[in-house]
């Protein structure tokens, strides 16, 4: 899946990019989780005064929520496909994670563990217990982007598109494709893999 860059281009530093969220969407200011470590742990606080606990990542409920409010009813499967693309693109285009819950190398795809638990033994889910009022403006607008590119492909579809790409394999290392794993699929890969992806499709449009 081929897709352009949906946000104006900000320069690379990852501070900057991030001091820039909070600067231009106030919401994101809301103290609700703590930083992701690799965030946490950087420059941005020396740079830019934000302080430890700042908001920068959402809940993956609220991510879910907000899949559920735009698009409607959907399969389970389809609802953890879209989660993970919104991921990886939001690791292309901004640069952060748009959630720092971990995804899982499944048989049937890439999973993340976190909304099995909310949906385990249903096919399908029209509503989610969380709020999708919590994202912010450029979180919504990664997700919009991510919906507009990938819903026309069932659940079925999106998990075969999953297999052929290189996060998912990577994971899964020599496990044969029926085995059971619940190998994390790191942000590392992600963002390389669909860089990469992304790298391509401009080449093809000059």
């Amino acid at each position: 899946m081929l897709l352009s860059e949906p946000h104006p281009q900000q320069p690379d530093s990852l501070p900057f990019r991030i001091a820039h969220r909070l600067a231009t969407d106030p919401s994101t200011d809301t103290v609700v989780s703590p930083l992701p470590a690799t965030i946490r742990d950087g420059a941005l606080q020396q740079c830019f005064g934000v302080e430890q606990g700042v908001r920068l990542v959402a809940d993956v409920n609220d991510v879910a929520a907000y899949i559920l409010k735009r698009h409607g009813p959907m399969s389970t499967m389809k609802l953890q496909k879209l989660a993970y693309y919104a991921q990886a693109w939001s690791l292309v285009w901004d640069e952060v994670p748009l959630f720092d819950a971990e995804i899982q190398a499944w048989i049937n795809g890439p999973v993340i563990y976190e909304l099995y638990r909310q949906h385990r033994g249903r096919f399908t889910v029209d509503s989610w217990k969380s709020d999708p009022d919590k994202l912010t403006l450029a979180e919504r607008e990664t997700v919009d982007a991510v919906l507009k590119a990938y819903t026309r492909f069932s659940g079925q579809q999106l998990g075969e598109m999953a297999h052929r790409e290189g996060p998912w394999r990577e994971a899964r290392g020599d496990a044969a494709p029926t085995d059971r794993s619940n190998a994390p699929i790191s942000p590392e890969s992600m963002q390389e893999y669909y860089m990469a992806v992304a790298a391509d499709s401009d080449a093809q449009q000059l």
